[in-house]
């Protein structure tokens, strides 16, 4: 490539040459001649045929748009013709109908206009003349005295405009009426002529004609990009194609031309300009001989020239496009020497730039800390680093294209992998290796060094393989592990000294509460003096409050131990909830605190450890009265849940508890309250240990509470607990 650069220089510097001396040289041309050059030449030839392109394309679409407007304006005009022939014939046959109907009923002279037989006539016709909905037969007292629908209507004819326009000295002919609404039938006409018999005037014969049926016409003879209207005299929208059904009834937006217009003469194409800067419409209208009727087609030109101005749309960027081609065929040899040049020096600094970040990842490789190495498909070492032949203790000659089929040979034969049969060993790795996409493996080195080794197999068929010296990570683990089984073993130390000492002060506890007992309540004599009296309640007290502490520290330490086993039985809510209330009555009396249970009769039997249970209640209800206000109220309520289980509540309207204060209560040793202990005494075990036991009962403890409103401590159990369960168990 260097060599053809060189060439390419020197050819160019000779062409230079070539191109000074043929200046320097007089060859008589002019100089505005001498100035024109090729690229001058091309970018004259270039511009002129773009202009004449262009102004071919422009012509066109010229004569295109006077060729669609041509033909919308004849289309609009043989329309008009046509809608106005056809509403001119519907008319004809509806009025011929009538005028048929007005002579039978003048030659039966016998017969009466709300007769049976009339009405079998007029219900004929109605079947016969499908563009009619009914027919009216109205008396000079304008009531509708016969039909030829089956139904009645409800509204009076008497003022309709159909019957009031043949009273008077002058009747109408025929009358056509204005839309009007027919029930949900939807709108309608009324075409009606004077009924004169021989005795003279006695009403009216009307048509109800749907509106629809002028609209079937317009649809019949409709087009594409054009309206057409069927308007009364005064303007008024009878019917259009397409559809406007809001708009019946009232003014057309094309009706005020129109009927400007409509003085000077009775058929005319008119312009409708607009005010937002659109093609302006056209509207062709044309009046209905004879009847107050106009028919008018309105051509939207935006909508009929919107393929024009696709096609001229197209031609404009038709000319864009030749121009960029003609463009970039004048300057495509300049362009190209340009572009090589930038092309050379593009992958000069790409092939710098490729030195120096393989020189990077290289500088990165080594200093990763890890050992690393990328095989091909064909399992050919492709990259490493220095970690990797230090890390497995390979010789100097591992390098590009080693195999790892030999890497692996030469690990097993010095020992790596155990006593092993070498060549075994090496086709059980290799096909790990080949069905496995993911492995990570720990080996530990001849040195004495634990290896992490993380292979991925990559998706060109090659893997890439990690490997990480593990040691300290893995002798600090099993530091740990060693710290973890050593307290494991200080905590059951800790439980058995708990268990003894535990032993060791009931001993003298249960002597100090039973003589102070027999002390305070005087069993064998009175007691001389009342301070020796007071000082025996406060050592039974004392007695009584320490070896309740005792007992709450034995049994979180069970708890916590794993030891506390349950002896299950069928036990009775109520006779558990009455045998807790027995013993915490006593001290809700010295408070002046009422306790009330509520149990429902739907509540029987529970499977439950009796004295964890009655240890649950008792620990609830205790808490409910040590922090119930004197004179309050404690209520304990028991109730099956939605799911089968037993819901047991205990709720005090005591000093409660904050979201914060119930967290910190649920801990071992936790008070609700910073004072708590001073206030109310306790080791803060008493809602812990209950809430393990609930736990062992697969149950939740749920507690609700704010501060000064009170506290409802829930214990729920699940349905194997309750006694459908054990009965469907049985």
């Amino acid at each position: 490539m260097r060599i053809r650069s060189g060439e390419n220089a020197r050819l160019g510097r000779r062409a230079g040459s070539g191109i000074t001396e043929q200046k320097k040289k007089p060859d008589g041309m002019p100089v505005w001649k001498r100035h024109i050059g090729l690229k001058e030449a091309l970018v004259a030839f270039s511009a002129a045929l773009i202009v004449a392109f262009g102004g071919i394309l422009l012509q066109s679409s010229d004569r295109t748009h006077r060729q669609i407007a041509g033909d919308a304006e004849a289309r609009a005009e043989s329309m008009v013709r046509s809608a106005e022939l056809s509403t001119a014939r519907t008319i004809r046959s509806i009025d011929a109908m009538l005028a048929e109907i007005a002579q039978s009923l003048a030659a039966d002279r016998d017969a009466s206009i709300d007769g049976p037989e009339i009405q079998a006539m007029l219900r004929q016709m109605n079947e016969r003349v499908l563009s009619i909905r009914d027919i009216l037969v109205i008396d000079e007292a304008g009531h509708r005295v016969n039909g030829g629908a089956p139904v009645e209507r409800s509204r009076s004819p008497a003022d309709r405009s159909f019957v009031t326009a043949h009273v008077g000295p002058e009747p109408s002919d025929l009358y056509i009426g204005r839309p009007e609404r027919s029930g949900e039938a939807g709108w309608s006409l009324f075409l009606s002529r004077a009924l004169t018999l021989p005795g003279g005037f006695r009403g009216v014969i009307a048509a109800e004609v749907p509106v629809q049926t002028f609209a079937d016409n317009l649809a019949a003879i409709s087009g594409s990009g054009l309206r057409i209207a069927l308007l009364s005299d005064d303007g008024s929208l009878i019917t259009s194609e397409p559809s406007d059904a809001l708009s019946v009834g009232a003014q057309d937006r094309v009706s005020a031309a129109i009927l400007a217009h409509l003085r000077q003469a009775p058929s005319a194409m008119l312009e409708l300009p607009t005010s937002d800067g659109r093609e302006p419409d056209f509207v062709t209208y044309r009046t209905v001989a004879g009847r107050p009727l106009i028919v008018a087609v309105i051509a939207d030109k935006e909508r009929l020239l919107a393929s024009w101005r696709d096609e001229r749309r197209w031609s404009i960027i038709m000319i864009a496009m030749i121009a960029f081609a003609i463009g970039s065929l004048t300057w495509g040899l300049v362009r190209l020497l340009r572009r090589r040049q930038q092309h050379l020096q593009e992958l000069r600094r790409n092939e710098a730039k490729f030195v120096q970040q393989s020189a990077l990842l290289q500088s990165t490789l080594e200093h990763m800390g890890e050992g690393l190495s990328v095989f091909d498909r064909n399992h050919r070492l492709l990259a490493w680093n220095d970690r990797f032949i230090s890390l497995l203790a390979l010789p100097s000659g591992v390098g590009h294209g080693t195999r790892f089929e030999d890497i692996l040979r030469l690990q097993a034969r010095r020992g790596d992998f155990g006593a092993v049969d070498i060549e075994d060993e090496v086709r059980a790795r290799l096909g790990r290796v080949r069905s496995e996409i993911e492995q990570t493996t720990e080996r530990t080195t001849l040195g004495g060094r634990t290896l992490e080794i993380r292979r991925r197999r990559m998706p060109s068929g090659g893997f890439v393989t990690l490997y990480s010296d593990v040691t300290e990570r893995r002798r600090f683990e099993e530091e740990i592990i060693e710290a973890r089984n050593q307290a494991e073993i200080a905590n059951r130390s800790k439980g058995e000294f708990l268990a003894n000492m535990s032993h060791e002060l009931r001993t003298p506890l249960n002597a100090i509460i039973g003589f102070s007992d027999i002390l305070k309540n005087e069993r064998f004599g009175a007691v001389g003096n009342l301070k020796y009296l007071e000082y025996a309640r406060d050592i039974h007290t004392s007695g009584v409050h320490l070896l309740d502490l005792i007992s709450d520290v034995l049994d979180m330490s069970k708890i916590e131990a794993g030891k506390l086993e349950l002896f299950e039985e069928e036990v009775a809510i109520p006779e558990l909830v009455n045998s807790c209330l027995s013993m915490v009555r006593e001290r809700a009396r010295e408070r002046r605190v009422r306790i009330a249970a509520d149990l429902s009769t739907q509540v029987g039997l529970l499977w439950v450890d009796r004295r964890a249970m009655k240890q649950i209640l008792l620990n609830i209800l205790s808490n409910a009265v040590k922090f119930s206000h004197d004179s309050g109220a404690v209520t304990i309520t028991a109730r099956p849940s939605t799911d089968g289980g037993t819901f047991i509540t205990v709720r005090d309207a005591g000093i409660g508890m904050t979201e914060e204060q119930i967290e910190r209560s649920r801990q071992p040793f936790g008070q609700a309250h910073a004072a708590t202990t001073r206030s109310y005494g306790g080791t803060g075990l008493g809602l812990t240990i209950t809430q393990r036991l609930v736990e062992l009962h697969g149950g939740v403890l749920q507690i609700e509470s704010r501060p000064g409103e009170g506290t409802a401590v829930s214990v729920i159990l699940p349905p194997s607990r309750s006694q459908s369960s054990m009965k469907q168990t049985a």
